[in-house]
């Protein structure tokens, strides 16, 4: 009975690089995740079952219900996986410690930028995300984020990296507009 409880319950697995920090980020996911009562895994919680990881991690990819990608430092095993979870069609929020850390592929995907500074307000909007994309997982795919992502304004901005400081200043100016999911 308590094993057809734990197949049903659905699953978000999370893609990250394990750097420093890792855990702490983990957590603040999972602490966004837990109003849904989802179970949140990543590839070092996934039982041993004799497969290899990358076999392991491709069915945990299979298996989920929601994927949540930190791609803050581009790093290869997290894009290898967000390509998998892609290529499976699967519901996908990204994450990333700034927007310039965004991979130029995915900056047209919908990001939860994260502030360590601030964890409260990241979990905040995490949380809404996971409950939106676990509701709606079709506006958290591929093809259906650069939808909702053209519906929003988008600035561009043209500099020369003589002038980095001010490009600092300005996005300093852009990031509340930006948490808040209108641009």
């Amino acid at each position: 009975d308590s094993a057809m409880a734990t197949t049903s319950r659905k699953t978000l697995f999370v893609l990250q690089p394990f750097t420093a920090g890792a855990d702490a980020l983990f957590q603040l996911i999972a602490s966004a995740a837990a109003p849904e009562k989802v179970s949140v895994i990543r590839a070092d919680t996934i039982p041993d079952s004799g497969q290899t990881i990358a076999d392991k991690i491709d069915s945990a990819i299979a298996s989920a219900s929601l994927i949540v990608a930190d791609v803050s430092d581009s790093n290869p095993n997290v894009m290898y996986e967000v390509g998998l979870s892609r290529a499976r069609g699967k519901a996908i929020i990204f994450v990333a410690s700034s927007s310039r850390n965004v991979p130029f592929d995915l900056a047209a995907a919908r990001f939860v930028i994260y502030d360590t500074a601030n964890p409260e307000d990241f979990v905040g909007r995490l949380g809404k995300a996971i409950g939106e994309a676990l509701a709606s997982p079709t506006r958290f795919r591929a093809a259906s984020a650069s939808r909702e992502r053209e519906k929003r304004p988008n600035v561009f901005v043209s500099y020369s990296h003589s002038d980095v400081e001010y490009l600092d200043r300005l996005l300093v100016h852009l990031k509340p507009l930006e948490k808040a999911g209108l641009l």
